[in-house]
């Protein structure tokens, strides 16, 4: 089915649940809870209906996403000869560097071959790719349905448009500008009363049924007499001037588009007449929230002369009127005068509502199209596919496997990682993604371009298989789709380790080579980090963040003012030292903290880009840590540890390193022994 297609359905499909609930709940809600909340929770059920946005696991979403994958089983059948094995069995399918696929039962491969190497019985090269009539069939009526939605929606839109521009146009042309500068006087203060910004054109038209505004951004009222009590002159332009200040007439566009958009959808046409008469309602509690008794009687009164006003000539569409209907009239009024200001209670359910209606949509979700998704053709399920599938570069070297077949480094790193969480972990020669708790078989398919190799993951159904292993070559740039949505991995690397009790220094991108205490060439000798680190990857890393751990010349754990100004002998604060002009401004009294102590500090491990086998040295962390009161200037800091946290690369990529908060909760805060401190390096 079209992506497009599939995409306006499910939108379609979750904001009709939306709809049912808010008319379901309508005669609950109606005399308990304000009529503004009836009417801008409306806005919920819009945004649903006209935004594709969904998260990753949502009804709807995941609906047509199984929908989608029967389609796919239904497809590769077209393309492949039948074969006894069933889903049931989880097969190891390989590319053939070709344009073919490879398979091998039961993932028969020899240890010793690598990934992308082939092997295997070959599939799909030699057999006949045969026609699915229905497949075709139901391509064909879905683009016919397309189609005819398209005409249909766009047809719609142009028509509203249409009667809008004629509408204004022939209110313009009848309207007559009133003069009456006492009028003039008391609209200006009713603008200036509901705070609304920019002038408002008032004028009269003898053909128009009742008072309306028009315009969006130049907004005028439309009388269709200036003979009108002063009462009734004073609520009819609060109303409309009320209207205009909450934008009534964009909400009302967006209803009228997403009418177009769902025009075979017999709910939304229920959830437009709902959302007009809550506009109403709401606008009239609007204007009588700050009304006495006697003032929401005369308001009332205001609405019923309205009926008797003017000619005949109206349109809901184009403008926003006093008066939509004697049906509506009676219901209004009633509101009127059994208005009561909502208690705190109220307000409190009120925000529980929204919440949980918000909740709702999220929840039920919407299909999100699939732009880097594969046709049924190129899906790499069972070994099969048509002999004409593109694949080319990094793709061709992408293989499936099984835990029997990595070596043992990679099973251990698999051993740490956490089921529902994609991993790519980094091998010598490949990457792997790696995937658990996926009780189903699934398909794949590696393609890559100019941006570097992406691989769709499709869940296939019910099957024995409960993980994602694939191989992919290392050095380009990933992305992983799961069920046609792009999903975030978190990188897992092989770590140095210096011996049993050593931390974590670096990775396979950048080892820290040391980290010590510096002291200035001065007369008081201010200490300083000198931090050096060495580019191990074939990429430029542009920023590289690592934490470091203070300890004493006995291994004791030191807390500091890592951040701090020093406070010189005369009071001035960031004074120490020699100035360049050889003015001596004294010994450091103190120090003025800009951060509370803490065992861990966070410092940059570059200034500049450090391109690949590169070093790069930091000297410019100074140290607060207490020598300025010691008798003698001692210094307490002897042994610094450092492990890198972060790093991000030129192309914009970034490593976070996974055993970052394990070295750190391991020795912060904890004494350290001297013979790990002094070799911590080495």
């Amino acid at each position: 089915m079209n992506e497009l297609l599939k995409t306006i359905l499910s939108l379609s499909l979750s904001g009709s649940f939306l709809i049912l609930i808010l008319l379901l709940c309508r005669p609950i809600v109606r005399d308990r809870l304000s009529k503004q909340w009836q009417y801008y929770i409306w806005l919920v059920v819009i945004f649903r209906l006209l935004l594709p946005f969904t998260p990753e696991a949502s009804l709807v979403g995941n609906l047509f996403q199984h929908i989608g994958t029967a389609a796919v089983l239904s497809d590769a059948d077209s393309y492949a000869e039948p074969n006894d094995m069933g889903l049931e069995k989880a097969e190891s399918v390989s590319h053939d560097g070709a344009g073919g696929y490879a398979q091998s039962d039961d993932y028969d491969r020899p240890a010793g071959e690598q990934p992308g190497a082939g092997g295997g019985n070959y599939a799909g090269l030699n057999k006949e790719t045969r026609p699915d009539v229905f497949h075709m069939a139901a391509q064909n009526a879905a683009a016919l349905c397309l189609s005819i939605w398209l005409i249909v929606a766009v047809g719609l839109l142009i028509r509203k448009v249409t009667i809008y521009q004629s509408f204004i146009k022939y209110i313009k042309a009848g309207r007559v500008e009133i003069s009456d500068m006492a009028l003039w006087e008391q609209v200006g203060r009713l603008i200036e009363q509901t705070g609304v910004r920019g002038a408002v054109g008032l004028y009269t038209n003898s053909l128009i049924s009742s008072p309306l505004l028009i315009g969006f951004f130049r907004p005028c009222i439309m009388l269709p007499s200036a003979e009108l009590p002063d009462s009734d002159l004073q609520y009819t332009i609060l109303h409309e001037l009320t209207h205009y200040k909450r934008r009534d007439m964009f909400y009302k566009w967006l209803v009228q588009i997403s009418i177009c958009l769902h025009w075979f959808n017999p709910l939304v046409y229920l959830m437009g007449r709902e959302i007009n008469r809550a506009c109403e309602f709401s606008c009239d509690e609007a204007v009588i929230k700050s009304l006495d008794k006697d003032g929401r009687r005369a308001y009332g009164d205001t609405l019923l002369n309205a009926v008797n006003l003017g000619g005949t000539y109206k349109d809901s569409l184009a403008s926003m009127t006093l008066n939509r209907s004697a049906e509506l009239l009676k219901e209004r009024l009633d509101a009127i005068m059994h208005y009561r200001k909502k208690s705190k209670t109220t307000a409190v359910i009120t925000g529980i509502l929204t919440l949980t209606l918000l909740y709702g949509a999220s929840f039920t979700g919407a299909y999100a199209a699939d732009l880097h998704g594969a046709s049924p053709a190129q899906l790499n399920t069972q070994g099969t596919a048509a002999p004409d599938v593109p694949i080319t570069d990094s793709a061709e070297d992408v293989s499936r496997l099984t835990k029997e077949l990595v070596s043992d480094d990679i099973l251990s790193m698999i051993t740490t990682c956490n089921p529902g969480i994609w991993y790519v972990i980094e091998g010598t020669e490949y990457q792997y993604i790696y995937y658990s708790g996926l009780p189903h078989n699934y398909a794949y398919q590696p393609q890559s371009d100019a941006n570097g190799l992406s691989v769709s993951v499709f869940d296939m159904g019910k099957g024995n298989v409960d993980y994602v292993l694939i191989a992919v070559p290392r050095n380009v740039k990933l992305t992983i789709f799961y069920n046609s949505r792009e999903v975030s991995y978190t990188e897992k690397t092989k770590q140095f380790v210096d011996g049993s009790d050593s931390a974590i220094t670096g990775a396979p991108y950048l080892t820290v080579d040391s980290c010590s205490i510096q002291y200035e060439d001065a007369p008081y000798r201010w200490p300083f980090v000198r931090l050096i680190v060495t580019n191990n990857s074939d990429r430029t890393i542009s920023r590289c963040d690592v934490g470091l751990l203070a300890y004493d010349k006995d291994g004791q754990p030191l807390e500091l003012y890592w951040d701090a100004r020093n406070v010189a002998k005369n009071g001035e604060v960031g004074s120490i030292g020699f100035s360049t002009d050889g003015t001596d401004y004294g010994i450091v009294t103190g120090i003025e903290p800009n951060s509370p102590k803490s065992y861990q500090w966070l410092t940059s491990g570059c200034y500049e880009s450090i391109a690949p086998g590169q070093s790069s040295e930091t000297n410019g962390l100074h140290l607060f840590d207490g020598w300025w009161d010691q008798p003698g200037h001692i210094h307490k800091v002897s042994y610094l540890l450092a492990c890198v946290k972060q790093i991000t690369f030129e192309d914009g990529t970034v490593w976070n390193n996974p055993e970052y908060e394990n070295w750190y909760t391991t020795y912060q805060g904890v004494p350290v022994d001297l013979d790990v401190a002094k070799s911590y390096y080495d």
